[in-house]
């Protein structure tokens, strides 16, 4: 189907917003235990790895994404330091990042076209029946 995707801000709302959900992302990041990487990982690329796994977007990984972000990360590792020591990183490289980025999520253009949006956290749920069966037993 050619064409825009719906805005999901809009107030319109007909038939093919309705037909498409959105994935909410947390702000907070993914909470859970990180995977380990199959690949071995250089210091940098190790570092990139776990803060890539506390990110919002990793909320919608899943435990096989693990060897994509490990690739990821070892491929922006590999640009770093090219980086540092004055050399221009190489196109190849670059496109490769691009292609992992997205599949992962991790560009605005990506979460756009999954419907995927980071949103505050939901607060802290307190069990308040508890509160009412205090307050009754004192009143």
């Amino acid at each position: 189907m050619p064409g825009p995707l719906p805005d999901p801000e809009t107030s319109k709302r007909n038939k093919s917003t309705r037909a498409l959900p959105t994935t909410a992302l947390p702000v907070s990041g993914y909470q859970g235990e990180i995977p380990e990487p199959i690949l071995p990982l250089s210091k940098l690329a190790a570092k990139l790895y776990e803060r890539a796994w506390r990110s919002p977007e990793a909320a919608s990984w899943h435990e096989a994404d693990a060897d994509l972000v490990a690739e990821l990360v070892s491929l922006k590792a590999i640009v770093a330091t090219a980086a540092a020591d004055g050399e221009a990183p190489q196109a190849a490289l670059l496109s490769q990042i691009v292609a992992r980025e997205d599949r992962l999520l991790c560009s605005p253009l990506s979460k756009l076209k999954a419907r995927a949006k980071i949103v505050d956290d939901p607060p802290d749920e307190t069990d308040e029946s508890d509160e009412v069966e205090f307050r009754d037993v004192i009143a």
